[in-house]
């Protein structure tokens, strides 16, 4: 009997051993109880909502006024130019004087013409040509020829209204009866030269004057002025 008690004695633990025991059974519970928590969300987190947002205002979007668009111009007629249709005249002398080559005629008539259009009128005003002679001649050089002929060439694109007039003109050299006859040849054959270039025998009327009536050349003096024939567009 005494050396089972004895045994028994010397098999019991040492007592640091069971505290230990009781330690590490504590710290299992604690670790248990901690996972737990989080299990049931003791430990959640707190979220602090959002502050409420207004709504946006609907955006309003500008609208320009309308444009009102100028009246547009109706495009102006053109009125057709006929030359053929208008009547010609005869320009002022004492403003324009005469004309003594076929360019110059040309020109000038152009010129007349182009006016006649941009004011869209009913006439043209018709240059004045003046033949000049030499003392008792009658003939026409090459230059005066072509100078009665672009008379004529203008004249026909007209409509011809009214007559070419040729008036022939001498000097106070010599008799009456030789410059009166002097006077009548060199009228006609201006006369004759535009028949030929194709104005008709009633749009051309000849006369002349012999030294009985005189007139003056601008720039021309002298005997020089009379010693002439003139061709100028009449009623």
């Amino acid at each position: 009997m005494g050396k089972t008690s004895g045994q028994a004695a010397g098999r019991r633990s040492p007592w640091w051993r069971e505290w230990w025991f009781i330690l590490l059974v504590v710290l299992v519970v604690m670790l248990i109880a901690l996972l737990c928590m989080r299990q049931c969300g003791c430990c959640e987190r707190v979220v602090v909502p959002a502050a409420p947002v207004a709504p946006e205002a609907p955006k309003v979007e500008a609208v320009a006024p309308p444009v009102e668009e100028a009246p547009k111009e109706e495009p102006r007629k053109e009125i057709a130019f006929d030359l053929s249709k208008l009547r010609p005249v005869p320009w002022g002398i004492a403003a324009n004087g005469y004309v003594e080559d076929a360019a110059t005629f040309s020109k000038r008539f152009e010129d007349m013409v182009a006016i006649a259009r941009e004011k869209q009128a009913d006439e043209v005003e018709f240059p004045v040509a003046a033949v000049r002679y030499d003392l008792r001649g009658y003939d026409l050089s090459k230059v005066e020829q072509e100078l009665v002929s672009a008379v004529a060439a203008a004249f026909r694109r007209t409509s011809q209204e009214g007559k070419l007039l040729v008036e022939g003109y001498t000097c106070n050299v010599g008799s009456d009866e030789y410059n009166e006859k002097l006077s009548r040849r060199r009228a006609e054959r201006v006369g004759s030269i535009l028949k030929g270039a194709g104005i008709a025998e009633d749009k051309v009327e000849v006369k002349w004057y012999g030294e009985t009536k005189y007139g003056t050349l601008p720039g021309v003096n002298g005997l020089e002025a009379n010693r002439r024939v003139t061709v100028t567009v009449v009623k």
